[in-house]
């Protein structure tokens, strides 16, 4: 039996982001937000929730070996879940533009996934990566996912139902998260620390530098 994952809601009182302007939150040490904080919801999934993204009204959650979990979050009290979908591999992180959500999917590499109704998502395409897939992000027709020891993946979805790897840059540590910005893309690399990669060519990425903090192990 698989163990359940937790998807939990927490609101801010907006009265906090009014104090925290306040001549005296300059004039404070250490401010315990717990006062601030309220427990809203909690929400079962089915195996364990690793990551999310919310876009409207819905929370579109990466459940590992039970895929993607889709829920209503539009009454954020009243959350719940509206549809799912296993994909091929275990979910570790979505990226989501409407109608599609992008998972990536450990040892399956990337899954598109068909959000149109949120209550019947349906995988419509995938490709395999060189690695295991743990993180992904998404710009227009370009999806970049970090391939853990493979290192960047760049990978055309123009063609959601069909997509296909555009180039790689293996990095020197293990790909476990990925950000894009512009024409640069950002990659957490474990104990190699943060690349910065040039797309501006996305049939050929560059890397133009990187960050190891100074006290890191090693």
């Amino acid at each position: 039996m698989m163990a359940s994952g937790l998807l939990s809601l927490v609101t801010v009182v907006l009265s906090a982001a009014a104090w925290a302007g306040s001549p005296e939150s300059e004039a404070a040490e250490c401010v315990d937000y717990g006062a601030y904080l309220r427990w809203v919801k909690q929400v079962d999934t089915f195996a364990h929730a690793r990551g999310i993204v919310v876009v409207g009204s819905h929370a579109y959650v990466a459940d590992e070996e039970s895929g993607l979990c889709v829920l209503d979050v539009s009454d954020p009290s009243a959350s719940r879940m509206v549809g799912s979908i296993n994909t091929p591999g275990d979910a570790y992180s979505v990226a989501v533009v409407r109608p599609y959500a992008y998972v990536a999917d450990d040892e399956q590499g990337l899954q598109v996934v068909q959000i149109g109704d949120p209550e019947d998502p349906r995988v419509i395409g995938g490709v395999d990566t060189p690695g295991r897939a743990y993180d992904v992000a998404v710009s227009g027709t370009r999806a970049y996912v970090a391939d853990h020891g493979a290192g960047l993946e760049v990978l055309s979805v123009a063609d959601p139902a069909h997509p296909r790897i555009l180039s790689s840059l293996d990095t020197p540590g293990d790909a476990w998260g990925v950000a894009v910005s512009g024409l640069y893309v950002y990659v957490a690399d474990y104990d190699a620390g943060l690349h910065v990669i040039d797309i501006k060519n996305t049939t050929a990425p560059v890397r133009e530098g990187h960050l190891v903090a100074a006290d890191s192990p090693g």
